[in-house]
């Protein structure tokens, strides 16, 4: 929901919290709004980014070279495309 209102309201809050000259007000500020977003934002899960080991790649290798010989093929060119424009159409 990014309407005119949104926009204004924010803008009415930056030039708020620009009027505070008192950096005890600008941190229990900072410590509050933290606390809020904190409650309010979409926690997002940390994904597992730990690289392959040289095993782990080998073993998928093979494994789609068997699914090759086996006949069973791999995701459509024209099933990706369709996947990613109806993820594309929820962003």
């Amino acid at each position: 929901m990014y309407t005119l209102e949104t926009e204004t309201l924010r803008r009415e809050l930056l030039r708020d919290i620009l009027d505070i000259d008192n950096p005890e007000l600008l941190k229990k500020l900072r410590r509050s709004f933290n606390r809020i977003r904190t409650n309010y934002m979409p926690q997002v899960v940390k994904e597992d980014l730990t690289p392959y080991t040289i095993e782990e790649l080998e073993a998928r290798i093979d494994e789609a070279e068997a699914e090759e010989d086996a006949g069973i093929l791999a995701t459509s060119h024209e099933e990706v495309m369709t996947r990613m424009r109806t993820l594309a159409t929820t962003l």
